[in-house]
C-alpha cells in the first residue's frame, strides 16, 4: 500500500465509498435494511484509512517517522 502514489490512494477511496453508497441506496430502496450493513461497515473503513493515511503524512512530514 505504501507503494500506491496518494492521489491514487485517494481516488480509489472516492470510487470504492461511491460504489458502496450505491449498493446502499440499492438495498435500501428494496427494502434489504440488513444487508446495508456491510457496504457501510466498508464506507467507514475507507474514512478510518484516510484519516490514518494523513495522520502518517503528517508523521513523515514531521520526521517522527523513518
Amino acid at each position: 500500500m505504501l507503494l500506491v502514489p496518494l492521489r491514487t490512494r485517494d481516488l480509489g477511496r472516492v470510487l470504492a465509498a461511491l460504489a458502496m453508497a450505491g449498493a446502499i441506496a440499492t438495498l435500501l430502496v428494496a427494502g434489504e435494511w440488513s444487508h446495508a450493513i456491510a457496504p457501510a461497515t466498508l464506507i467507514a473503513a475507507l474514512a478510518l484509512s484516510r484519516y490514518l493515511d494523513e495522520k502518517a503524512r503528517e508523521a513523515r512530514w514531521e520526521g517522527k517517522v523513518f
